[in-house]
């Protein structure tokens, strides 16, 4: 027993057992993670729009179907493709899937530059070499090689 110097009263010190002890870790854990997040989403705001879609596509993906939502067109934001690895045939398809999500034509200017701004920087080269004031179909066969 322990005597209160001002009061006069005796206390004694509480002994939390075992599960008080882990819950209050838990909620420690919890507390900090939330403000972690908190500011983490600051950040995510702040981001540029590339890297909000990302992180959009990425949070979409793990959504379970359950609690997935219909959103209109106005809602869903399409990153544009890129070719990264892939061939230029792969990428003109994934350009071509981009133009119809966008709802626009392949010769559409946008997606002419959007095509060429996706280009592996070789791709880009033979590209700028070709002649940008192409149609879009024969910039891509130009670098197939072939007819299209």
């Amino acid at each position: 027993m322990h005597k209160n110097t001002l009061t006069g009263e005796n206390w004694e010190v509480k002994t939390h057992g075992k599960r008080e002890i882990l819950d209050a870790k838990k909620k420690r854990k919890k507390t900090a993670k939330n403000k972690k997040a908190k500011e983490l989403g600051l950040k995510i705001l702040d981001a540029n729009e590339n890297v909000q879609a990302y992180i959009k596509r990425l949070v979409d993906q793990s959504t379970p179907p359950s609690t997935l939502r219909l959103q209109s067109d106005q809602e869903i934001e399409i990153p544009v493709p890129t070719q990264g690895d892939s061939s230029v045939s792969e990428y003109f398809e994934s350009i071509k899937m981009y133009a119809i999500a966008q709802n626009k034509d392949l010769d559409d200017l946008n997606i002419k530059i959007n095509f060429i701004i996706g280009l592996s920087l070789d791709n880009a080269k033979r590209v700028k070499e070709f002649g940008f004031k192409k149609p879009l179909k024969e910039i891509v066969e130009y670098l197939v090689g072939q007819k299209i």
